[in-house]
């Protein structure tokens, strides 16, 4: 599990203004759909009218400043500890059971906590299913 201590303090290391206490333990597998949700979080698709052309074009979430770098964190946070495991299965030499195995190990990540009314639900249209990934974070 040497990954996993060189994750915890490259974590440590990044994160200066979150809590010490804000340690979440999660699987492997809820860091990968966590990551997903976070990635989202840079807008949706809205389409508009152009002339007599309709075309989709990407519109940013309305987040302060705060929420975004709280995004940008934990996404980060979220990328070294999956890469991280990408080097630990590598080293399983196509053992697929192992590898499997390895979804379901807990990990401990710092992340910045996120309330729901930091990301403003009433103007956000933020899918349910993103909200569920992100359960590990939210806070009222």
């Amino acid at each position: 599990m040497r990954w996993l201590s060189r994750m915890i303090f490259v974590a440590a290391l990044s994160t200066p203004a979150i809590a010490a206490d804000n340690q979440v333990s999660l699987t492997v597998n809820d860091i990968v759909g966590l990551g997903n949700a976070l990635a989202v979080l840079d807008g949706y698709d809205h389409a508009v009218k152009d002339g007599t052309q309709d075309r989709v074009i990407k519109e940013p979430y309305k987040f302060g400043p705060g929420v975004r770098l709280s995004i940008a964190h934990d996404l980060t946070t979220v990328k070294a500890a999956l890469a991280d495991v990408q080097a630990a299965a590598r080293g399983f030499n196509g053992d697929k059971a192992a590898v499997d195995r390895l979804g379901f190990e807990k990990q401990t990540l710092t992340l910045a906590p996120i309330s729901a009314k930091d990301l403003s639900l009433d103007q956000n249209p933020i899918p349910p299913s993103v909200l569920s990934a992100m359960s590990p974070i939210l806070v009222d």
